[in-house]
């Protein structure tokens, strides 16, 4: 979603990242998002489908769906704010991805 943005900035934040314009995803995520960001980070060494239909077609911990993209769009917003580059966090080697995100995450 924020690759998106970049490549086609200016447009509304929801252009980017809700399927149906009538839809308030976004708004729910800003309202959830700390209680998403703490549900997800208990889970961040966790793996395997349970986890990730959790988080993804679930209902989360919040009863909201597509947690895993709220937290996405606010912990790969807080990374760019931070001057990371697109290219640079595309970089992070798989090692580090958990500690970044967990960082991320858990920083306002």
């Amino acid at each position: 979603m924020r690759t998106s943005q970049a490549a086609v900035p200016g447009l509304p934040e929801t252009a980017y990242t809700q399927i149906d314009p009538n839809d308030h995803w976004l708004a729910t995520c800003y309202a959830k998002r700390e209680a998403v960001l703490k549900g997800i980070v208990a889970d961040l060494d966790n793996s395997g489908r349970e986890v990730a239909m959790k988080y993804t077609f679930g209902q989360g911990n919040t009863g909201m769906q597509r947690e895993a993209y709220c937290a996405a769009w606010i912990v790969m917003g807080r990374l760019l704010d931070s001057g990371k580059t697109l290219p640079e966090l595309a970089r992070i080697p798989e090692s580090r991805m958990v500690e970044t995100i967990r960082t991320a995450m858990t920083t306002k």
